[in-house]
């Protein structure tokens, strides 16, 4: 399997807008578990097969997913530049996304509210 990276440095004005779509904060927490097919997440995220492939490829051109690819399937992880903290207790998922400049966002999700 090789992997496909595109490479891209967060801008992250790009990637506050990519993040206000719930179903794309859904991919990204559960690739927060591992790699993933887009058939796996389709399913996970009971949505259909394009919506999902079209979303996955607005998070890999803002940089926070890579593609692994091989002759028949395509696979998607966490990018280098994001970390997804859970902490179950009180229901908390914190999104820390960072780029070359060392800038970052932070975002936390309390229950279903989101704090950037």
């Amino acid at each position: 399997m090789r992997i496909v990276r595109n490479g891209v440095n967060p801008n992250m004005e790009d990637v506050l807008g990519v993040l206000t779509d719930e179903a794309r904060i859904g991919i990204l927490i559960r690739l927060a578990d591992g790699m993933r097919s887009v058939g796996e997440l389709t399913e996970m995220l009971e949505n259909d097969f394009s919506s999902t492939s079209r979303k996955l490829r607005r998070l890999r051109e803002c940089g926070l997913v890579n593609l692994h690819a091989n002759k028949s399937n395509h696979y998607y992880s966490l990018s280098e530049y994001i970390t997804i903290k859970f902490q179950k207790k009180n229901q908390m998922i914190e999104i820390r996304i960072h780029n070359r400049e060392d800038e970052m966002i932070r975002i936390i999700r309390h229950r279903d509210h989101l704090v950037y």
